[in-house]
């Protein structure tokens, strides 16, 4: 069921063909939608820059253009949060997730409202645990311990199933037959 129901002039179908090639072309990987609050044109403008050159792209093209454009595709789901004023901050790696994180924490007119990283929406719980981690090599890491001692564990519980397994086909193979 459709919430919003839009009448889209060729214009504005144009603007969306534009902006999800320009998307896709760029290989953008993490994106945020953040409420957009009003900002001074000087702010707004010295910021897009400092984004620009910490690898951020800072855009806002309205949520009516934004809809259409995801129209189709795994952030269709991102209906609801288009509302009011909206911008998005967009990186090529996972690395920006922590850059936007820690730059909006900083801008009080910028407050991310959903991230999405590989066309997965993530919460804000799961961007504070990927922050806390230092680095991608890091999540490795903790990921190879978890399955490493997963693994350990699934040995230790087989080889215990095995064992009882063994004792108990001793014993009825020691049974005298009656």
């Amino acid at each position: 069921m459709k919430l919003y129901s839009f009448q889209y002039d060729p214009v504005e179908l144009a603007l969306c063909k534009v902006v999800k090639k320009w998307m896709t072309s760029e290989e953008y990987r993490v994106m945020a939608i953040c409420q957009f609050l009003p900002v001074g044109g000087r702010t707004l403008w010295l910021t897009k820059n400092q984004l620009r050159l910490k690898g951020l792209e800072f855009r806002n093209y309205g949520n009516k253009i934004m809809r259409k454009t995801f129209e189709g595709t795994p952030l269709s789901s991102l209906d609801p949060v288009l509302v009011g004023f909206n911008a998005l901050l967009m990186g090529k790696d996972l690395n920006a997730l922590k850059t936007i994180h820690a730059e909006t924490k900083k801008l009080t007119w910028l407050v991310p409202l959903v991230y999405v990283a590989d066309s997965r929406i993530l919460a804000s719980e799961e961007i504070e645990k990927f922050c806390a981690v230092r680095s991608l090599e890091d999540h490795r890491a903790e990921t190879v311990s978890i399955l490493t001692s997963q693994l350990r564990q699934l040995t230790t519980s087989l080889d215990s199933q095995s064992h009882q397994l063994t004792a108990g086909l001793d014993q009825v193979a020691s049974r005298p037959s009656s």
